[in-house]
């Protein structure tokens, strides 16, 4: 029984933490994370580059390919599959 409740406790904080990550960032989620990015120095957002860079490449290639469709749909569709696809002359 005593096992049992912290297991509960850490299973409900799990879900509550996903579900706050699958609805997208807020506007005000975003204007706090462009505020911390314009604070950075160039070093740190250098490092953060890199940790992003290096967290992308370790992604296998469907992981990649369902992050590209995500953040197209968060764009409105601007850089989603269909907008990378179409022709260059037109």
């Amino acid at each position: 029984m005593h096992k049992f409740i912290p297991a509960l406790l850490l299973a409900v904080a799990a879900t509550a933490a996903s579900a706050t990550f699958a609805q997208g960032a807020t506007p005000e989620r975003r204007e706090a994370l462009k505020e911390k990015w314009e604070s950075m120095t160039p070093e740190q957002q250098a490092q953060a580059r890199e940790k992003l860079r290096q967290r992308w490449q370790q992604m296998t290639p469907e992981e990649r390919e369902a992050a590209k469709k995500r953040m197209g749909e968060r764009r409105g569709g601007a850089r989603g599959p269909a907008a990378a696809s179409a022709p260059a002359g037109s």
